[in-house]
């Protein structure tokens, strides 16, 4: 009986590479988190600036968790821009 199978190095090396890249697209999977977005209202002041008052405006908080980390950026003018983990 006829054997298909071709066990030849380079048919070997196509078929490990495909089963890595099936693997790292798998375990990528959970490393990719939801973003919550928050919009919100927000005035501040800056002390060292003899309490200067910014403006107030409207911007969008953004919440995201990875693992044991979680990032926020806020999305408004240059005024109100952070992004912290």
């Amino acid at each position: 009986m006829p054997c298909f199978l071709d066990l030849s190095l380079p048919a070997v090396r196509r078929l490990a590479v495909a089963a890595l890249a099936v693997w790292g697209c798998v375990c990528a999977m959970p490393a990719m988190a939801q973003t919550f977005k928050m919009p919100c209202e927000v005035e501040a002041t800056i002390a060292a600036m003899e309490d200067k008052k910014l403006p107030p405006e409207r911007i969008e908080v953004e919440i995201q968790g990875m693992g044991k980390n979680i990032f926020l950026k806020t999305v408004g003018s240059k005024y109100y821009q952070l992004i912290a983990n």
